[in-house]
């Protein structure tokens, strides 16, 4: 039962894991770290949104981003414009929409890239208007770097082969799939493990106590380190163990954005306000599109789909998968 509800979980994302992999190797080349930090690296109010912006696509994790965001710092931009790439960064980025879209649908994967701007400008605003700017860095940015807990996939913008589409596949799977590949499997094999030991008791009371169930997930969420992809099997393993589709938004929403790493690093170069503006932001912003997925827009997901379980695989899909793993098991052998 744990192999097919593993084998149910892969492949609902990977074709368009695959697809979301190649879009963001070709964002990779499109966007350098110096682009981002020339057009946010100063204090002005409009950086925040462009924080924001510049956020939403780049597939990069909770802890991937914080190289970027002490480096930030370190060019003169504001607590708030800091906040607000690292709130909006690791919630979603090109690379998750898609499997986010195959899995539970448009209203979602929409809601997803709302939330994860909406909790973005907000933070980044209330920081900038209620946190006092340093006088000068805390920390070092080399020191910040070595505080890392990603790979090469979203901490590296290094370009090593001369062909554009080698450029892009060396990104793509050599250092995106590298890195988000590990906790990718993980997060498929917990949510197998969920969906098949979750007590069939506690359906029912989690089902109806939809503030019950919030809390839970956030109580799991919030220190747990899972990537923007790797979070899409686990919430779709709380839909199976009869969690409502406002509480597998939470998890998708506030899982990526935070983790205990990036909140103890982060805390160094921004200060306790600011971090705590960074967690509130995320926190707020997902509960409320919860609550409207629950409350007044459970009529556009697709429930009975979401909890169609039968054992019937698409071709394009098992190839799908086959590939995927294939390619992970090439970087995993690969020399560097």
């Amino acid at each position: 039962e744990i192999v097919s509800n593993f084998v149910i979980l892969i492949n609902s994302v990977s074709l368009y894991l695959l697809l979301g992999l190649f879009l963001a190797g070709i964002m990779h080349e499109l966007i350098s770290q110096e682009r981002i930090v020339k057009h946010l690296g100063s204090k002005k109010l409009r950086n925040i949104f462009k924080a924001s912006l510049f956020g939403l696509p780049l597939p990069i994790c909770s802890c991937g981003v914080i190289p970027l965001s002490a480096s930030l710092k370190k060019q003169g931009a504001s607590k708030g414009s800091v906040v607000s790439f690292l709130t909006t960064t690791p919630m979603t980025g090109v690379d998750s929409i898609l499997p986010t879209y195959a899995v539970f649908g448009w209203l979602i994967a929409l809601f997803r890239v709302l939330s994860s701007l909406i909790s973005g400008i907000l933070g980044g605003m209330v920081t900038d208007w209620l946190v006092q700017e340093d006088a000068k860095p805390q920390i070092g940015e080399k020191k910040e770097e070595q505080k890392s807990c990603c790979g090469s996939g979203g901490c590296s913008f290094a370009r090593k082969p001369t062909n554009l589409l080698f450029r892009v596949f060396d990104y793509s799977v050599n250092d995106l799939l590298k890195d988000i590949g590990k906790p990718l499997f993980i997060g498929l094999f917990f949510g197998a493990l969920f969906t098949t030991f979750f007590p069939t008791n506690l359906q029912g009371l989690v089902g109806e106590n939809i503030g019950l169930s919030y809390l839970l997930v956030l109580l799991f969420a919030l220190p747990l380190y899972v990537c923007s992809v790797s979070a899409i099997p686990i919430a779709f393993s709380l839909v199976l163990a009869g969690f409502s589709p406002g509480a597998a938004f939470l998890f998708l929403s506030a899982a990526p954005a935070t983790s205990l790493i990036t909140i103890s690093v982060t805390y160094k170069f921004l200060g306790r306000g600011a971090v705590s503006i960074y967690l509130l932001s995320i926190i707020i912003s997902s509960l409320v599109f919860a609550f409207l997925i629950d409350g007044f827009f459970l009529e556009y997901v697709n429930i009975e789909k979401l909890l169609q379980t039968n054992e019937e695989i698409a071709f394009v899909d098992s190839i799908s998968t086959l590939l995927l793993i294939g390619l992970w098991i090439y970087t995993q052998m690969r020399r560097t």
